[in-house]
């Protein structure tokens, strides 16, 4: 049972997470709420508000990891409307970003 528990570990281990969210419907949801402060994408031609992190910015902060954007996004701030996501919009949010980190 113990090398049955160790095999099943190791198995789990290797194989490559699942991606949590649909990339194409974050990019959608991104331009639709976050484009007028932030730009979001590269199709995208102005914001309203200029100084804030674009979306790509925020994907190739080491700083800015999942965990981080995830608690961000759940969290009020008064920075920014308080937007209530659903888990799968914000699986989508959170795909469709880290969709920008460069390799």
């Amino acid at each position: 049972l113990v090398l049955a528990g160790i095999a099943v570990f190791w198995a789990g281990q290797s194989a490559p997470a699942a991606q949590l969210g649909s990339i194409s419907s974050g990019e959608a949801m991104s331009l639709e709420i976050c484009s007028d402060c932030h730009v979001v994408s590269d199709k995208q031609v102005r914001v309203d508000l200029v100084g804030l992190p674009s979306f790509r910015e925020v994907a190739n902060n080491p700083e800015k990891t999942e965990f981080w954007l995830r608690t961000f996004l759940r969290t009020p701030h008064f920075e920014m409307p308080n937007f209530v996501f659903t888990d799968e919009q914000l699986d989508d949010l959170v795909a469709y970003i880290g969709s920008l980190k460069e390799e």
